[in-house]
Protein backbone atom coordinates (compact mmCIF):
# COMPACT_ATOMS: atom_id res chain seq x y z
CA UNK A 1 0.00 0.00 0.00
CA UNK A 2 1.41 3.59 -1.01
CA UNK A 3 -1.10 5.31 0.75
CA UNK A 4 -1.40 7.82 4.09
CA UNK A 5 -0.25 6.03 7.11
CA UNK A 6 -1.72 7.11 10.38
CA UNK A 7 0.18 6.10 13.73
CA UNK A 8 -1.70 4.59 16.35
CA UNK A 9 -1.40 4.18 20.28
CA UNK A 10 -3.80 3.29 21.91
CA UNK A 11 -3.66 0.53 25.44
CA UNK A 12 -7.10 -0.47 25.41
CA UNK A 13 -7.77 -4.01 23.43
CA UNK A 14 -11.39 -2.47 22.76
CA UNK A 15 -10.51 1.19 21.18
CA UNK A 16 -7.86 -0.59 19.46
CA UNK A 17 -10.49 -2.40 17.73
CA UNK A 18 -13.04 0.62 16.66
CA UNK A 19 -9.80 2.14 15.46
CA UNK A 20 -9.44 -0.39 13.02
CA UNK A 21 -13.17 -0.57 12.26
CA UNK A 22 -13.53 3.54 11.80
CA UNK A 23 -10.09 3.72 9.61
CA UNK A 24 -11.40 0.59 7.49
CA UNK A 25 -14.69 2.51 6.80
CA UNK A 26 -12.51 5.70 5.27
CA UNK A 27 -13.42 7.16 2.03
CA UNK A 28 -9.86 6.09 1.39
CA UNK A 29 -7.07 3.92 2.15
CA UNK A 30 -5.10 4.24 4.78
CA UNK A 31 -2.52 2.06 6.21
CA UNK A 32 -2.96 1.84 10.17
CA UNK A 33 -0.29 1.28 12.76
CA UNK A 34 -1.38 0.30 16.20
CA UNK A 35 0.94 0.48 19.14
CA UNK A 36 -0.24 -0.27 22.55
CA UNK A 37 2.43 1.96 24.15
CA UNK A 38 4.01 5.36 23.04
CA UNK A 39 7.29 3.46 23.33
CA UNK A 40 6.91 1.26 20.55
CA UNK A 41 5.35 4.13 18.23
CA UNK A 42 8.39 5.87 18.76
CA UNK A 43 10.64 3.49 17.90
CA UNK A 44 8.42 2.58 14.90
CA UNK A 45 8.34 6.62 13.86
CA UNK A 46 11.89 7.14 14.55
CA UNK A 47 12.80 4.13 12.24
CA UNK A 48 10.66 5.45 9.10
CA UNK A 49 12.01 8.59 9.57
CA UNK A 50 15.57 7.79 9.01
CA UNK A 51 14.95 5.09 6.57
CA UNK A 52 15.67 5.54 3.07
CA UNK A 53 12.24 4.37 1.69
CA UNK A 54 10.28 7.62 2.33
CA UNK A 55 8.05 6.06 4.28
CA UNK A 56 7.89 8.84 6.88
CA UNK A 57 6.62 11.03 4.06
CA UNK A 58 3.46 9.10 3.96
CA UNK A 59 2.82 9.41 8.00
CA UNK A 60 -0.10 11.55 7.90
CA UNK A 61 -1.11 11.25 11.62
CA UNK A 62 0.00 10.38 14.88
CA UNK A 63 -3.58 9.54 17.08
CA UNK A 64 -2.35 9.46 20.66
CA UNK A 65 -4.03 8.26 24.04
CA UNK A 66 -3.47 10.93 26.13
CA UNK A 67 -3.27 8.67 29.36
CA UNK A 68 -2.13 5.33 27.45
CA UNK A 69 0.26 3.24 29.81
CA UNK A 70 3.67 3.59 30.34
CA UNK A 71 4.59 7.03 27.71
CA UNK A 72 1.65 8.74 28.04
CA UNK A 73 0.40 10.44 24.97
CA UNK A 74 1.74 14.02 26.04
CA UNK A 75 5.53 12.55 26.98
CA UNK A 76 5.11 11.31 23.09
CA UNK A 77 4.66 14.47 21.79
CA UNK A 78 7.03 16.09 23.45
CA UNK A 79 9.49 13.61 21.85
CA UNK A 80 7.81 13.98 18.82
CA UNK A 81 8.14 18.00 18.64
CA UNK A 82 11.68 17.32 19.65
CA UNK A 83 13.25 15.17 17.24
CA UNK A 84 14.09 17.70 14.08
CA UNK A 85 13.19 14.53 11.48
CA UNK A 86 9.19 14.11 13.41
CA UNK A 87 8.45 17.60 14.59
CA UNK A 88 5.93 18.33 11.99
CA UNK A 89 4.48 15.11 11.84
CA UNK A 90 0.57 15.77 12.89
CA UNK A 91 -0.44 14.89 16.68
CA UNK A 92 -3.92 14.35 17.75
CA UNK A 93 -4.58 13.48 21.24
CA UNK A 94 -7.44 10.98 22.25
CA UNK A 95 -8.66 11.40 25.87
CA UNK A 96 -11.74 10.52 27.56
CA UNK A 97 -10.59 13.84 29.92
CA UNK A 98 -13.22 16.90 29.79
CA UNK A 99 -10.32 18.43 31.97
CA UNK A 100 -9.05 21.70 30.97
CA UNK A 101 -5.66 21.14 32.64
CA UNK A 102 -5.37 17.89 30.21
CA UNK A 103 -6.61 20.00 27.21
CA UNK A 104 -4.10 23.00 27.62
CA UNK A 105 -1.57 20.07 28.62
CA UNK A 106 -1.90 18.52 25.29
CA UNK A 107 -1.70 22.14 23.34
CA UNK A 108 1.66 23.16 25.52
CA UNK A 109 3.76 20.08 24.19
CA UNK A 110 2.65 20.97 20.58
CA UNK A 111 -0.39 18.66 19.91
CA UNK A 112 -2.31 20.10 17.08
CA UNK A 113 -5.82 18.64 17.98
CA UNK A 114 -7.79 17.24 21.53
CA UNK A 115 -10.11 14.72 21.00
CA UNK A 116 -12.49 13.92 23.51
CA UNK A 117 -13.68 10.35 23.01
CA UNK A 118 -17.10 9.25 23.20
CA UNK A 119 -18.39 6.95 25.13
CA UNK A 120 -21.13 6.08 22.28
CA UNK A 121 -19.32 3.61 20.02
CA UNK A 122 -20.79 4.47 16.80
CA UNK A 123 -19.89 8.47 17.58
CA UNK A 124 -16.84 6.66 18.40
CA UNK A 125 -16.09 5.51 14.77
CA UNK A 126 -17.33 8.88 13.51
CA UNK A 127 -14.75 11.05 15.16
CA UNK A 128 -12.07 8.97 14.74
CA UNK A 129 -13.13 8.56 10.41
CA UNK A 130 -14.15 12.31 10.00
CA UNK A 131 -10.48 12.88 11.84
CA UNK A 132 -8.64 10.49 9.57
CA UNK A 133 -10.55 12.05 6.35
CA UNK A 134 -9.79 15.25 7.73
CA UNK A 135 -5.49 14.99 8.20
CA UNK A 136 -4.80 12.48 5.25
CA UNK A 137 -7.04 13.99 2.38
CA UNK A 138 -7.87 17.41 3.20
CA UNK A 139 -5.19 18.81 5.07
CA UNK A 140 -1.91 19.71 3.17
CA UNK A 141 0.98 18.16 5.74
CA UNK A 142 4.54 19.99 5.60
CA UNK A 143 6.47 16.87 6.02
CA UNK A 144 10.05 17.38 6.35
Amino acid sequence: MNGPIVVAVEDNFGERELLGLAVADASFAVELKVFESGKEALEYLHEEAISDSGRANRIALVLLDFNATGLSGDKVVERLRADPKTRLVPVAILSGSAREADLRRAYEVGANAYLQKPVDFIEFTRLIRATVEFWCSNNRALLN
